[in-house]
C-alpha cells in the first residue's frame, strides 16, 4: 500500500465519520483530525489520568468508531482496548466492528470460517473471544474461536505499516527461552529447520502467530485488506521459505473474501464494508 492509497483510506473514513455530527464525540470535543492516522483526540486531561483516558477513549470507540450492528451488542472490549483504539483505522475495532454482530449468530459465525478451515463443525459451546492471550505466554490475538477440536487464532490487519519484524527483548536466551520448544511443537508445518535469526529478527510477528499452529487441527488465519500486496509479499516470503506445500492450518485470509461469504448467508454487512473499504471507490 502506498501513501496514495493510504490517503484514500484516511478521506474515505473522515467521509464517514462526517456523515453523522452529531454524536457525543462531535457535541463535546471539536472535529479535529491528525490528518496522516486520523486520530479522534481525547481530551488533554486523559493524558494526565489513565483511569479518565480510557474511560473517555471507551466513549470516543462506542459513539464515534462503532458501526451499528456492532454498537446494538453488548460491549465486550471493556477494559482490554488497545491505546490506539480510538483511531478510525483501528484495526482491533475493526476486529470487533466485524466479529461481534455474529457472536449472537454463532451459526452464521461457523458458516463463515468453515468457508476457510473445512473441518470445522458447529459448536454451540465454542469459545470466542477478543483480544486473547494464552496463559503463561505474552502474544495477543485479535480474535479467537476454539471448539472441542478446532482452534482458529485470528491476526487482524488494516492500514498497519507491515507485520513486526524484530523481537525487542534484548536477552540472548529469550529465544530459546521463550520460542524454541513451541518451534519443535510445529514440525509439521516445516519444509526446513527454523533459524533463530529469522525468527527474531525478520519474521518475528508472523513466526510468533503461526506457532500456535501446534496441531492439525490449530489454524492461524492473518486477515488483511486485498490490496495490501505489502503484507501478503511478507506472509508469502515466510511461507515459501519455511512451509510445507499444502498446509492448510496457517492462512493469508483477505477481508473481501469474508465480506462476500457473510453476503452469500444473509448477514448486514453493509455498513462494515462502507466504513472500511469506501476507499476504493474514491
Amino acid at each position: 500500500m502506498n501513501k496514495e492509497q493510504f490517503d484514500k483510506i484516511v478521506l474515505a473514513n473522515l467521509i464517514h465519520f462526517n456523515k453523522g455530527q452529531e454524536g457525543w464525540y462531535w457535541n463535546h470535543y471539536k472535529k479535529e483530525y491528525a490528518t496522516y492516522k486520523h486520530i479522534l483526540y481525547l481530551p488533554e486531561r486523559c493524558k494526565k489520568d489513565k483511569i479518565v483516558f480510557r474511560h473517555e477513549q471507551e466513549k470516543v470507540v462506542i459513539e464515534s468508531c462503532l458501526v451499528t450492528p456492532a454498537k446494538e451488542a453488548p460491549f465486550l472490549l471493556r477494559g482490554h482496548l488497545h491505546p490506539n483504539a480510538h483511531h478510525l483505522n483501528s484495526s482491533q475495532v475493526m476486529c470487533y466492528n466485524f466479529f461481534r454482530p455474529l457472536i449472537s449468530n454463532k451459526e452464521k459465525l461457523f458458516k463463515i470460517f468453515k468457508s476457510v478451515c473445512q473441518k470445522l463443525e458447529y459448536d454451540e459451546n465454542a469459545i470466542v473471544k477478543f483480544e486473547y492471550i494464552e496463559r503463561g505466554e505474552n502474544t495477543n490475538f485479535d480474535f479467537i474461536l476454539h471448539t472441542k477440536s478446532i482452534k482458529i487464532y485470528c491476526e487482524i490487519k488494516y492500514t498497519e505499516p507491515d507485520f513486526g519484524k524484530k523481537c525487542q527483548s534484548k536477552r540472548d536466551n529469550h529465544f530459546q527461552n521463550q520460542y524454541a520448544d513451541m518451534v519443535d511443537k510445529c514440525s509439521h508445518l516445516w519444509k526446513r529447520e527454523v533459524d533463530k535469526n529469522d525468527f527474531m529478527n525478520k519474521y518475528f510477528q508472523l513466526f510468533r502467530n503461526v506457532i500456535r499452529a501446534r496441531t492439525d487441527n490449530d489454524y492461524v488465519f492473518f486477515i488483511c485488506p486485498q490490496d495490501r500486496d505489502d503484507l501478503k509479499k511478507s506472509f508469502d516470503s515466510l511461507k515459501n521459505t519455511y512451509l510445507k506445500e499444502g498446509v492448510d492450518n496457517v492462512q493469508f485470509i483477505t477481508w473481501e473474501s469474508l465480506i462476500e461469504k457473510a453476503k452469500s448467508i444473509g448477514v448486514d454487512v453493509a455498513e462494515f464494508e462502507d466504513r472500511y473499504f469506501s476507499y476504493k471507490k474514491l
